[in-house]
This record gives C-alpha cells, sequence and structure tokens, in this order.
C-alpha cells in the first residue's frame, strides 16, 4: 500500500550496478570479462550479493512485467515454485569481516562462513510495493555495517505478479491480496534462512519498509518458532475496510518498533492516517516512534536518516541473544 519517496534507479549511461568503479565500455567480449571481474570486486570489497536478475529487467516497478490482478489465483500466491523464485532471487549482505565463500550467487546454500566465527545474527528485509531499489541495497549496508547478516526476498521474482502502488502518485491497494502473497514468500524465506549453517536461528529478525512494513506488522510465525523482533518502517497499522492489513500480530515474546512520519504523504486519507501506538505491547520493549517535527515528519524513507539508522541498530542490539 505503500513505497519509496523516489522510484527505483534504471540502469542508464552504460554502467552497471556494481560500483563507481566497474565501467563498461563496449559490448563485445570485454563486457563479459568486465562484469566478472566487477562482481568479484563488489563481493570481496562490500560483501553484498546480488543475483544475476537484479541487474537485469524486472525486479522493480519501472521494469515487472505485471500479470492483470483479474488473471491471479489463490493457487498462485502458494505456489512452491514461485515462492522459490524470490528465495533463488534473494539479495545477501554479509559484515565485511567474515570470510566467505560463494559458488553460484543464488544459491544461499553454497555461503560457507570461515569456522572462526559464530553463526550471524540474521535480519530477513522486505522491500517495499516498487520492489528493488537504491533504497534497499542502502538499508542492507547499514544492517551489515553493524555486524547483522542480511537476506532480501525478491517478491517480484515471481513470474505471476500483479502490480500493487504506484510510486509516483503515492497510491496502493491496487491488490488486496499482494498481502497475502507478501506473508507467503517471507514465511519460506524465514524457513530457508534457519537452514543455513550461518544464520543464528535464535537471533532472526524482521525488517520491513511499506509494504513490506505492513508485512512484518502482520505476519503470524510458526508455532514455536517466533523472531528475535521486528522492525516496521513506513506504516501506520490502520487500514479500515481492511482488516486483515491492520494492527500488530508478532508472537507475545516478539519485541516490535514501528516507525513513521506523522504527515507521511502516503498516509493521510482517513483510512490510513494514524500510527501504531494503540498496538504497542509495552511490556516486552516494543516501542512506537512518530516523527512530527522537522523534515522527517513528511518523510515516508525514514531510514534515509543517520539518526533513524542509530535508533533501529540500537533496538535490534538490545535485542540479541547469546
Amino acid at each position: 500500500m505503500a513505497e519509496p519517496d523516489m522510484p527505483p534507479n534504471r540502469l542508464t549511461g552504460g554502467h552497471l550496478p556494481l560500483g563507481s568503479d566497474c565501467l563498461i565500455r563496449s559490448w563485445s567480449l570485454h563486457f563479459l570479462f568486465g562484469l566478472k571481474i566487477c562482481g568479484i570486486a563488489l563481493i570481496v570489497q562490500t560483501g553484498l550479493w546480488f543475483p544475476t536478475a537484479v541487474s537485469s529487467n524486472g525486479l522493480d516497478n519501472t521494469t515487472k512485467e505485471f500479470t492483470a490482478t483479474g488473471e491471479m489465483t489463490p493457487a498462485d500466491w502458494s505456489d512452491p515454485e514461485e515462492l522459490d523464485r524470490t528465495w533463488q532471487g534473494a539479495l545477501i549482505a554479509l559484515p565485511d569481516k567474515h570470510q566467505v565463500t560463494a559458488g553460484v550467487l543464488t544459491d544461499l546454500s553454497s555461503i560457507k562462513v570461515s569456522p572462526k566465527f559464530k553463526r550471524l545474527p540474521t535480519v530477513i528485509y522486505l522491500h517495499g510495493c516498487g520492489g528493488i531499489w537504491s533504497g534497499t541495497r542502502a538499508r542492507m549496508d547499514v544492517f551489515k555495517r553493524n555486524g547483522f547478516a542480511v537476506i532480501t526476498p525478491a517478491s517480484f521474482a515471481r513470474n505471476k505478479y500483479p502490480k500493487s502502488c504506484d510510486p509516483v502518485k503515492k497510491v496502493g491497494g491496487f491488490y488486496r491480496d499482494i498481502l497475502k502473497m507478501r506473508q507467503l514468500d517471507t514465511l519460506h524465506a524465514i524457513q530457508e534462512a534457519r537452514k543455513l549453517n550461518w544464520v543464528d536461528p535464535d537471533n532472526i529478525f524482521l525488517v520491513g519498509f511499506s509494504e513490506g512494513a505492513i508485512v512484518s506488522a502482520t505476519l503470524s510465525t510458526e508455532l514455536g518458532q517466533p523472531l528475535r523482533a521486528r522492525v516496521i518502517e513506513g506504516w501506520t497499522c490502520q487500514a479500515a475496510g481492511w482488516p486483515e492489513y491492520r494492527g500488530l500480530n508478532p508472537a507475545t515474546i516478539e519485541p516490535v518498533l514501528t516507525l513513521v512520519a506523522e504527515g507521511d504523504p502516503w498516509f493521510q486519507n482517513h483510512w490510513t492516517k494514524g500510527d501504531c501506538a494503540e498496538f504497542i505491547n509495552k511490556e516486552n520493549g516494543s516501542r512506537s516512534v512518530v516523527y512530527d517535527q522537522g523534515p522527517l515528519q513528511y518523510t515516508h524513507s525514514l531510514l534515509h536518516n543517520e539518526d533513524v539508522q542509530q535508533l533501529v541498530i540500537a533496538f535490534l542490539q538490545a535485542h540479541l541473544v547469546e
């Protein structure tokens, strides 16, 4: 129902999204060689893995070939092959200090952490309704710089996927059942992440932005496998007429941090305006933060701000367990 303040960046001028040093100057064999070298440099220098699909069309609102809503069926939501596409297309980030090796970049199970390091606290990050954009990578970088592994399932990697918003007009809700699809993608990611030998199963956090924040707010985890904590960026927990979008649905023991601007341009209508305070469980360390002063009071993408980043990192670190 919501999305970034700006649309995702597109490829222009022959540059690849692999860093400023990676400029491919011709479309000859040098392109393939340069792409390989740039990819290796990206992994070594940043600790980020971006599957091939990320540098191609299809994972953002400007390039995805959407499926008409009338062609979507409930069977599509839980199709195992579709769920696997979101996992195999996931973006991955690991803390810089961890030495890793990887086979095929989309094969998360092939990533091995050096034996001298403990399993990593891991953030499952959920993108907004516009898909993967520059802000996705920026948020992943914040978490990895502070010691967290990050896995971002790519819901847009599904073959059948409906358009759920217009980021330019800041209008969402085009396909109500997108929430069910995103919830299934997320549960699948959590389940698969627990199988990885470098993920600490006791320190899995769920962080969502915009539409991803709605998923983070409403997701019901599997019995006996609660998340360590959740962060909700850019959502009000209010959705008059759509009860499945309203409120918070974490396990009782899961702390939640909710972040929203009072003047968020996405939520100035009567059916979504507000905040999550009424749903917060103050007994377990949960917090509702509403920005009502300064430039942030009109901002949807709050985690671009360093103070907000520090707040979120402090919240996650406070809820780590040994």
